[in-house]
C-alpha cells in the first residue's frame, strides 16, 4: 500500500454548508411573515374604513317616533298636552297654529285672519298680567262630544294661574276636530280664557 493511500479517507460532505444556507434563509422567511401580517392588518383596516364610509353615506338610523304619533302628525290624544304647553310657556303663537280657522257660527263667526289671531294673543297676554300666568296645566280626555259637538273630541283643562303668590284655578273646555289630512285642530268656539274653578 502506498503512502498516498495511507491516512483518513475523504468522507461524505458535512452539513455545515447546508446549515449556513438555512441560517441565511431565516431572515427572508421572517420578513415574508411580517409582510403577510402587515397585509392582513391593512385588509382589516380597509374593511373597517369601508364600513364607516357606508354608514356615513347612508346617514344615521331613523329616529323612532313616539308611540301615538306616526310620522310626526299629532293624534287626538296629543292636543290637550300641546294646548297646556302653550299656556305654561306663554307661546300663544303655537296655540294659534293649533286652531282651525274655519268659522263656527254664531260663537266664532268671521275670518280667523292675522288681526283676529293677534287679538286673541293680546287677550291671553292680558290674562297673564291678571289673574296671573299659568304655572300648572293638566288635561283630561278626550271624551266623545254630544249634541252640537257630536263626532268631535272634548278635553277638559285645569289651569293654575299665579300672581303675587295668589293662586287661582280655572277650567277650560277644548274641542278638537279631525282635519282632512288626518291631523287634529282646535275649534274656534273652544274656551280659550277659562272660568274660575269652584272652590272646595
Amino acid at each position: 500500500m502506498s503512502a498516498a493511500n495511507v491516512g483518513p479517507k475523504a468522507g461524505p460532505k458535512t452539513d455545515g454548508p447546508k446549515q449556513a444556507r438555512v441560517s441565511s434563509a431565516s431572515p427572508t422567511l421572517r420578513l415574508a411573515l411580517v409582510f403577510a401580517l402587515l397585509l392582513l392588518a391593512l385588509g382589516v383596516a380597509a374593511g373597517a374604513s369601508v364600513s364607516l364610509l357606508v354608514r356615513a353615506i347612508s346617514g344615521p338610523p331613523p329616529v323612532t317616533q313616539p308611540a301615538g304619533s306616526a310620522g310626526g302628525t299629532p293624534v287626538v290624544e296629543d292636543i290637550g298636552n300641546q294646548v297646556c304647553d302653550a299656556y305654561v310657556t306663554q307661546k300663544y303663537d303655537a296655540l294659534v297654529r293649533l286652531i282651525d280657522p274655519a268659522p263656527v257660527p254664531p260663537t266664532a263667526a268671521g275670518a280667523f285672519n292675522a288681526a283676529a289671531q293677534a287679538a286673541l294673543e293680546a287677550e291671553l297676554k292680558a290674562r297673564d298680567n291678571s289673574p296671573g300666568k299659568v304655572t300648572k296645566c293638566t288635561s283630561s280626555g278626550p271624551t266623545p262630544g254630544t249634541g252640537a259637538a257630536e263626532g268631535k273630541s272634548i278635553f277638559k283643562l285645569v289651569m293654575t294661574r299665579t300672581l303675587d303668590q295668589k293662586v287661582t284655578n280655572f277650567t277650560q273646555t277644548i274641542i278638537a276636530i279631525k282635519q282632512a289630512d288626518g291631523s287634529f285642530k282646535i275649534e274656534r268656539d273652544s274656551d280659550f280664557l277659562g272660568i274660575p274653578a269652584p272652590t272646595t
